[in-house]
């Protein structure tokens, strides 16, 4: 298979087109960037201007801080205990599931003196991981003074963006606003996550009302 970098700049000239130049993208590259080389595809997206990238797992994570590139990187799936540290040392920015993964990073961050960044993840349908609107909310009021890690992003996954039926439109927003809601809440109390982000590719393009501060096509 022979890959065209220049097909794939063009690709993102187009999503920034669509979405405006407000929003931030995040290139979403795991699974070696669906097969087309994450490394390579990386290097030549974040040259175009792309400030994140997105992989599934930390090893992914760290094959391309090993590659050199250093942008902004999200990993999508939970750590284990023992990958909390590999996350502060290589400059991830990892996905806070649950209270025990939000407590444990900050605990690898301050035992190496460092403050790491992270995104939580809101369980708003999708079943997958993350915290449902009430705990996230719980967590954050207690996470305000901690001064090891820093909650930067909000973010869900949309279960049914790429479907045409009515009700999984209703779904998809249902899913929207209560990420809208739980932000809103914490904005009130004085908390505020700079970044939101819900539109995967079949999103953006579905739901350009949901594009918020960040969009992650694949």
């Amino acid at each position: 298979v022979e890959i065209d970098i220049d097909a794939i700049r063009h690709n993102l000239q187009e999503v920034r087109q669509w979405v405006g130049p407000d929003v931030k993208i995040m290139a979403v590259v795991k699974a070696d960037a669906y097969g087309c080389g994450a490394p390579v595809v990386s290097r030549a997206l974040v040259e175009q201007g792309v400030e994140w990238l997105a992989v599934t797992t930390i090893d992914e994570g760290i094959e391309l801080r090993k590659k050199g590139i250093e942008a902004r990187i999200l990993v999508f799936s939970p750590l284990l205990s023992a990958q909390l540290r590999l996350a502060v040392d290589y400059e991830l920015t990892p996905t806070v599931n649950s209270e025990a993964t939000a407590w444990a990073l900050a605990q690898a961050a301050r035992d190496r003196g460092k403050l790491i960044r992270a995104h939580l993840k809101l369980e708003t349908g999708m079943g997958r991981n993350g915290l449902f609107p009430a705990e996230a909310i719980s967590l954050m009021e207690r996470l305000a003074d901690q001064p090891h890690l820093e909650i930067e992003g909000l973010y869900t996954h949309l279960a049914a963006a790429n479907s045409p039926r009515q009700a999984d439109f209703k779904y998809t927003m249902a899913q929207y606003e209560g990420l809208q809601q739980t932000a809103e809440t914490l904005n009130q109390r004085g908390i505020r996550i700079p970044l939101r982000h819900v539109c995967n590719s079949a999103g953006l393009l579905a739901y350009p009302q949901l594009h918020l501060d960040m969009v992650r096509p694949g």
